[in-house]
């Protein structure tokens, strides 16, 4: 990712020291507390969902839609996808299952002008991959197949959007039968078209290469490639001139720089420090404008990139509309400037009626207006930490926005927790969660620092991971605010199992239930988890030493200390010397390989052994589930796998819950009851049932039975392949079982079972995975570790003060 480890190991340098300061003097109220000025910029958005016209007489299997340009009278939107078939032995076509075409919208009318089946215009065999509208045409982009030679070509077909008639057609002089070679996307320079494709798959490496289009004609092609390294597609070609571009083409790490001379065809790499100031990882889709700036969308807005004046600035933040951001997340520029933008693509929303995501087709224009209606009203920093603001919390945030009187939240982008994480060395699951781990350890630092300093956010929402942020230094007890919440309503079982030390610093609003799935007969004398002998003989007998929980030592064991960590840590203390830990400690070592499996090991060369360490699939799996289908489904993936049970402990708790949607206040927000009214707001019955028809299990009672009833009623009468079952299983719905109310109060006891959250502590967990190895590998007796462990944990306490 684009902050290197370098990046990451000099964050925990300074975070040592910044936080012993913070030990002394306990922060104070937020710096630079900001009020909407009335010249603050203000767009008006008019949303136009588009009807993409399948066939209402055929269920749809798949579908997609995407920009493919707009002019002064239309926005052209290329749809494609495939209905469901029930009996392939009818298919004598692609057009007979496919779908390919083109809707003209009218930018006057807001209606659809047109629709052009692309099939129709270039012929069955001609299968179109992508259409570009460009200087008054349509270029379909085509896989040709000739039946009589059986070989394959991609061609482009230029097309007259008003008559449909073709008015040209290329061979690209790509001879691709394997599918390798991937269109990206077209940009203008001068009069030069270039488009990036993108080879993949191929031995031994990778590389782009650019179809350059001169304003004669003629075409011509340059690679981008290295036999020691692989090279991918170009996230964008920007202009220096118009006869040179720009072509940045990223590495495994970093980024290289071309000059390409389009006349000559010919490119110089450059110097990459000159470009340092551009950040290409944030680039989503691009737009290049003819005054020579290239705009590009971003999660959180629309930014503009001024090569000539090294600047690359957000010129539009979505928070500067009252647009759901569910709409805004993957469109595409049609055309835009500094006062006006047009975008176009796709959004999804959950269906939880068939456990997939609705694909909807918008066009949306934002028009600058005079004045910002929310002028003199504060401005609240919310961050959240996974980037994703769904359609629920983005109509939250716009309802509390519109009711405040003195307030207005703005989402802020300025942590990315998958910039934190190094994936260059990733082989195993041990190593899959240790980069996590590291991330988390290093985003844990950095808005903890800027928290106490006055300079963090304001709400934090989906970091209930990050247990080192669990203090009074940090974030608000929201307990004393929250007093009216009573078990007939809610699962207070969650509120209670979220507080650390008895303090609820971050509220759960909906949950993940983590643990292990399967038939509850198995369940340990509590009936809700296993005591870590329960487990030994669940795992020799039932699982026939299949654990279900895939990690090694070191991963495993710090899993079993963040179920129970409230036993070893308490007010800022923490104390190893009991007999729970050494019992979680022996369990490890002596049940539980040293390391799991790699990701590249030849499973069919492996010893029994070996395969054992494999998931049990048909009796048990370590599960994190997220959603109301996804219970569901887990329900007829095992016999009676009804449960989801606690993993190993001393005393046979229930399972951990994770915050689906997690928040939280800094304690240095400059307005704590402001920001709270909003955490307020999340747990009103109108979010929670919103929460829940977007399948997340939500802590309001009334609104999860009420949608499970809904859900179960629908999957015990649907048929064909888009119910949850054929999504889950590929099997007829029929010899499924049939669910019943019976699998709502399974549910709920589950939710009930649940004994806390999942808020590890990384930077005590890093240190476990550190210095328990040498108790499991005998290299020193367990006393010696944990005095080890110990002094170095209670140092990282203290320093937090």
């Amino acid at each position: 990712m684009r902050k290197t480890l370098n990046k990451i190991t000099s964050v925990l340098m300074i975070t040592s020291l910044m936080l012993s300061t913070a030990s002394c003097v306990q922060g104070g109220p937020k710096k630079n507390v900001k009020v909407i000025a009335a010249d603050s910029p203000w767009y008006n958005g008019e949303i136009i969902n588009v009807d993409v016209e399948t066939d209402p007489a055929r269920t749809v299997y798949f579908q997609n839609y995407r920009m493919a340009g707009a002019d002064e009278k239309y926005v052209y939107v290329y749809v494609e996808g495939d209905y469901y078939v029930s009996d392939w032995s009818m298919i004598q076509a692609n057009s007979d299952y496919m779908f390919k075409y083109v809707l003209l919208v009218d930018r006057e009318t807001k209606k659809t002008y047109k629709k052009m089946d692309l099939f129709s215009i270039v012929g069955d065999l001609n299968l179109p991959e992508n259409v570009i509208y460009y200087n008054g045409e349509l270029i379909v982009k085509c896989d040709c197949w000739d039946p009589e030679t059986g070989n394959y070509s991609k061609r482009d077909y230029y097309i007259d959007p008003e008559t449909a008639e073709i008015l040209d057609s290329r061979d690209t002089g790509v001879n691709d039968s394997l599918g390798d070679d991937i269109y990206y996307s077209m940009y203008s320079v001068g009069d030069y078209t270039v488009e990036v494709w993108f080879h993949c798959y191929c031995d031994p490496v990778t590389y782009c290469f650019l179809k350059i289009c001169s304003p004669d004609g003629s075409e011509k092609e340059v690679e981008f490639k290295s036999p020691d390294e692989n090279y991918y597609e170009a996230p964008a070609v920007f202009a220096l001139d118009d006869t040179t571009a720009l072509v940045p083409i990223p590495l495994s790490k970093g980024y290289k720089y071309y000059e390409l001379d389009l006349t000559t065809c010919e490119y110089t790499e450059c110097d990459a420090k000159d470009y340092d100031w551009l950040d290409l990882d944030k680039i989503q889709h691009c737009y290049s404008s003819p005054e020579g700036y290239v705009y590009y969308t971003t999660p959180n807005g629309v930014s503009k990139i001024d090569l000539k004046n090294k600047t690359d600035e957000q010129v539009f933040d979505f928070s500067w509309s009252d647009v759901n951001r569910q709409y805004l997340s993957y469109l595409e520029i049609a055309y835009c400037t500094d006062d006006y933008f047009l975008l176009c693509g796709e959004y999804n929303t959950p269906n939880m009626f068939t456990s997939q995501f609705v694909m909807n087709c918008a066009v949306i224009e934002f028009t600058k207006a005079d004045t910002n209606p929310h002028a003199g009203k504060q401005i609240l920093e919310l961050y959240v930490a996974d980037g994703e603001v769904d359609a629920t919390l983005s109509d939250a945030i716009i309802k509390y926005n519109d009711t405040s009187n003195d307030c207005y939240i703005e989402i802020s982008d300025r942590y990315t927790r998958g910039d934190y994480v190094d994936f260059s060395d990733i082989n195993s699951q041990d190593d899959y969660d240790s980069a996590w781990l590291n991330a988390d350890a290093a985003l844990s630092d950095e808005l903890a620092i800027d928290i106490i300093n006055g300079e963090g956010p304001d709400i934090i929402m989906n970091t209930s991971a990050l247990g080192q942020l669990n203090n009074d230094n940090c974030l608000v007890d929201l307990s004393p605010y929250l007093t009216d919440l009573d078990d007939t309503k809610y699962f207070t079982n969650i509120f209670e199992g979220a507080k650390t030390d008895g303090k609820l610093y971050q509220l759960p609003i909906s949950i993940t239930i983590e643990g292990i799935q399967t038939d509850p007969a198995y369940a340990g004398a509590s009936g809700v988890g296993f005591t870590t002998e329960e487990y030994e003989q669940f795992l020799s007998d039932a699982l026939n030493g299949s654990d279900a929980i895939e990690s090694g030592q070191a991963l495993y064991f710090a899993k079993l200390f963040g179920a129970m960590q409230g036993s070893f840590v308490k007010d800022g203390k923490i104390d190893l010397t009991g007999p729970e830990y050494a019992e979680l400690a022996e369990y490890v070592k002596d049940h539980v390989w040293e390391k799991s499996v790699s990701w590249d090991l030849d499973y069919s060369e492996m010893s029994p052994e070996e395969y054992a360490m494999g998931k049990n699939w048909k009796t048990a799996y370590y599960c994190n589930c997220p959603t109301i289908t996804g219970y569901l489904v887990k329900r007829t993936q095992i016999k009676n796998g009804t449960a989801i049970l606690g993993i190993p402990s001393t005393d046979g708790r229930g399972p951990m819950f994770g915050a689906n949607i997690s928040v939280a206040v800094s304690s240095h927000s400059a307005n704590i009851d402001a920001c709270v009214d909003f955490v307020k707001l999340l747990l009103a019955d109108d979010v929670q049932s919103a929460l829940a028809y977007n399948d997340k299990i939500v802590l309001n009672r009334d609104a999860l039975r009420e949608v499970c009833g809904e859900a179960i009623e629908y999957y015990d009468t649907v048929t064909g392949s888009q119910s949850v079952f054929d999504y889950a299983q590929g099997t007829d719905v029929t010899i499924l079982p049939i669910l019943t109310t019976d699998d709502i109060d399974n549910l709920e006891g589950v939710i009930e079972s649940c004994s806390g959250m999942n808020s590890s502590d990384a930077a005590i967990n890093k240190i476990l995975i550190e210095e328990m190895p040498a108790y499991f590998l005998d290299q020193k007796d367990l006393d010696a570790v944990i005095e080890i462990i110990q002094d170095r944990a209670q140092k990282v306490l203290d320093e937090r003060g």
